[in-house]
């Protein structure tokens, strides 16, 4: 049985017995042991984001945090900047380009060094089936092929920056949405084929994140790049307190794109299951 197991049998909602972020930092004995390493975090004015932040900056470590709303950013994260170790980074996923520029702006400052990407913006929601910029369904593209697309160019940074001792990671946050449907065909991402169904293209885009994140472990971890999905249950309908509380319509997101916020204060993810052991392979 593990440390949370029991805490998490009967779920009480916001304020029930499960651990916090910051309490699973405690637990872990991470407070102040990742000085020095550099962690990109998507997604991060709000929900998920916004709690993962926080509880890494205890860490030690430096924080590059992509948002889409910089505005909105600086007032969420205000306590976070003071610390001279937070970066932020104008990013909308739901356009690549946007992506790509983000992507040069943390190599550029970070000096090429990173050590744990974590894909977390996200969407949900979106009732009509809508396409970016680039042409792609919106969930597909917010929730995977930015995230995608951002590792693809961050991905010899985190090469290079591993070692024997702090292996480099990259943590995609999916849900268990995954679960309810088959992968779509290739030429169907879209829905070009079939009626748009929003439930399927959120489970779709997650079931992505998983495939994405399975790959990665078998293509990098011999060399140091390890790869963890972490179901968090992030879903309307999830597991205790899911983002259904602040899901108001279409769009809503954790700061991907297009969206409003996908959590709830004081969330209780694993997503620290991902950077546990520095070096160590978990899972």
């Amino acid at each position: 049985m593990g440390r949370y197991t029991a805490v998490h049998t009967h779920p009480k909602g916001v304020g029930d017995a499960r651990p916090t972020a910051l309490q699973i930092i405690h637990d872990e004995g991470l407070e102040g042991k990742l000085t020095g390493k550099v962690i990109v975090l998507t997604g991060a004015t709000s929900g998920i984001g916004l709690e993962t932040a926080r509880a890494l900056l205890t860490t030690g470590a430096t924080l590059f945090l992509t948002v889409r709303d910089s505005l909105k950013a600086k007032g969420a994260l205000a306590e976070l900047l003071t610390s001279g170790r937070v970066t932020l980074v104008d990013m909308d996923n739901a356009s690549l380009s946007s992506v790509r520029t983000a992507a040069k702006q943390i190599l550029d400052q970070s000096d090429g060094k990173i050590n744990i990407l974590i894909g977390n913006a996200g969407i949900m929601g979106i009732q009509q089936r809508e396409l970016t910029e680039d042409g792609h369904e919106f969930h597909f593209a917010v929730n995977h092929l930015s995230h995608f697309l951002l590792f693809y160019l961050l991905k010899d940074a985190l090469l290079a920056s591993s070692s024997p001792s702090f292996h480099s990671r990259l943590v995609l946050l999916s849900s268990s949405a995954h679960r309810t449907h088959r992968l779509l065909p290739s030429n169907n991402y879209s829905f070009q084929d079939t009626p748009y169904v929003p439930e399927v293209a959120y489970a779709n885009s997650k079931l992505a994140n998983i495939y994405t994140a399975s790959y990665v472990e078998r293509q990098y971890g011999s060399r140091g790049l390890h790869a963890t999905p972490e179901i968090c249950g992030c879903h309307r309908g999830g597991s205790g307190d899911v983002v259904g509380v602040e899901v108001g319509g279409a769009g809503s997101g954790d700061d991907g794109g297009g969206g409003g916020g996908e959590g709830v204060g004081g969330e209780r993810r694993e997503v620290f299951g991902g950077l546990r052991g520095g070096g160590e392979r978990k899972g």
